[in-house]
């Protein structure tokens, strides 16, 4: 039997066709949270159910923020929404110094895991190892603290990224100014720091990564082949670094699942570039996501060539081994910030990608702009060329960050808002989080059978080197399943079944889109898994 790689997800009406003549995204709905101080979200998902989880950080403690720990230092926050946007908890984690939430995931067990920052060592956080400390925090599915760990030394730490590994621990990445304490192999400045660790939040390993100048890890991904992506910046021309252009590049680090260097690329030219999204794609290869400000080696077609201080969205497609098919830059003749990055499918296939940012421009690849910085939404195809953009926001800053897709064939947008007017209601005073669903008239379902996915039904993990664990809960004892292909034909795999759980083993089959039906009680649950061989 061939070993695969499966990507399992219950989003299954995100398969869908582009349209020729391609429309802009429509506002379903947009939603402020909030209190009157700042409330800043860094990260958002869309979990089974079609529920939302987003995280930041908050110095209210009014509106919708209720339990701040200290009065004018942030907390993390934590919001979970329907469907709709409306607010099904909002609970704040702390204690007397700043603390916040940078990146969040649902995990295998139906609750939440979320890294970010501490600089506390009271309230909910322990283990505080002096300044700043990377910050994990396990929840259960209503956003209570199962488990919590700081790591660190006596300098400062901040996860940017984590993710829930095959394994059922967590791999996260961000950066670390410590040569003590849970650190070792620092190498000077700021290093880019990974840590992986078990379920429970022990440390496995560690690694420093970089040079004597400055480096971040801004995103994290675990492989095909169970090692690890890591993206950011770095400013250094030794140490783990090569191939510097010049001040500060992209710079992207493969990882075997040790943690050990398999290789590194810095791309760049003369200005300033950084990496703040990676993704892999379907094809083993990456997509890459950041700003730059050069007009110059591996960067072609900046848009604001003369201009001091501001930068394009610049997304790259990367081979397996990390060198550049395509780059493309986005934007106008002012400021642009890229900030996320997702893969779109349609029809079982790579459909191209959602970009999301931040921009000051009215020109260039933009129409419009309300005032200062606007959301940039920008749907590309699987070359980079443009199919539809779409500026939101009001008349102040309105910063974005973070982009999902939706089980129904949307968009849903995160970040956060000054603003009062035009696109945005509600504002409770100074930031809010803001949340825009937005309706891609250009994506429509294919016509696949398929019936709903189970919040109680846990397939899992996303991707695997061929095994895809179903736990299923009371009452589901005599379910029975079958793989289809994309077209509905019926396939073959092999079953394992083992109380609640069953494991399946799929081989002998080509890439591509593939169905897993959970019957129970003549209802049944599709799943949608992508098989790769490697």
């Amino acid at each position: 039997m061939k070993k695969v790689t499966l990507i399992v997800s219950g989003l299954l009406s995100v398969m869908n066709i582009i349209c020729i003549h391609a429309q802009t995204p429509v506002i379903q709905w947009a939603k402020t949270y909030g209190g009157s101080n700042a409330d800043e979200c860094f990260a958002i998902h869309q979990i089974p159910g079609g529920a939302y989880i987003s995280c930041g950080l908050t110095l209210s403690n009014d509106g919708d923020v209720h339990g701040l720990h200290s009065v004018d230092i942030g907390d993390a926050w934590i919001l979970k929404t329907d469907q709709e946007g409306n607010v099904l908890f909002a609970k704040t984690y702390g204690g007397s110094n700043n603390d916040y939430a940078r990146s969040i995931q649902q995990t295998h067990d139906g609750g939440y895991i979320f890294a970010g920052a501490t600089e506390s060592n009271n309230g909910d956080v322990a283990g505080n190892h002096g300044g700043s400390d990377m910050w994990l925090v396990k929840l259960d599915s209503m956003g209570n603290i199962k488990w919590q760990k700081c790591y660190g030394g006596s300098g400062n730490e901040v996860a940017n990224a984590v993710q829930q590994t095959y394994d059922g621990g967590y791999i996260m990445a961000g950066q670390t100014s410590s040569a003590n304490g849970q650190v070792t192999g620092y190498h000077g400045g700021y290093d880019m720091w990974v840590v992986k660790t078990d379920d429970t939040g022990g440390l496995v390993w560690q690694k420093s990564l970089g040079g004597t100048r400055l480096e971040n890890g801004l995103s994290a991904q675990q492989t095909y082949d169970s090692g690890y992506i890591i993206a950011g910046v770095t400013s250094s021309t030794n140490g783990d670094v090569t191939g510097l252009h010049a001040f500060d590049d992209m710079w992207l680090v493969k990882l075997d699942k040790n943690g050990n260097i398999l290789w590194e690329k810095c791309y760049g030219g003369s200005g300033l570039d950084g990496a703040f999204c990676v993704r892999q794609t379907i094809d083993s290869g990456y997509i890459l996501a950041g700003n730059t400000s050069s007009g110059d080696g591996d960067v072609v077609g900046y848009h604001n060539t003369g201009a001091v201080g501001t930068f394009d969205y610049w997304i790259l497609k990367l081979s397996k081994a990390g060198s550049i098919q395509w780059q493309k830059c986005l934007g106008g003749s002012d400021d642009d910030r890229g900030s996320a990055i997702e893969q779109v499918f349609q029809n079982g296939a790579d459909s191209g990608y959602i970009v999301l940012g931040y921009t000051l421009s009215s020109d260039g690849d933009l129409t419009g702009n309300k005032g200062n910085y606007d959301y940039w939404t920008v749907r590309i195809n699987n070359s980079g060329r443009i199919i539809w953009e779409k500026t939101l926001g009001g008349s102040a800053d309105d910063i974005a960050v973070a982009v999902a897709t939706t089980s129904d064939t949307a968009f849903v947008v995160a970040g956060y808002t000054l603003s009062f007017d035009y696109d945005v209601a509600g504002n409770h005073g100074s930031d809010d989080f803001w949340i825009v669903k937005l309706k891609d008239t250009t994506r429509h379902v294919n016509g696949i059978n398929v019936l709903s996915v189970n919040d109680a039904i846990k397939v899992y993990p996303t991707v695997t080197k061929g095994l895809v664990h179903i736990k299923l809960p009371a009452g589901y004892e005599h379910a029975t399943m079958q793989l289809h292909d994309i077209a509905g034909k019926p396939m073959d795999y092999q079953a394992i079944y083992n109380g609640s759980e069953k494991v399946i083993s799929i081989g002998n089959e080509v890439a591509g889109w593939y169905l897993l039906a959970i019957d129970n009680a003549n209802v049944t649950y599709t799943y949608k898994i992508y098989y790769q061989p490697y």
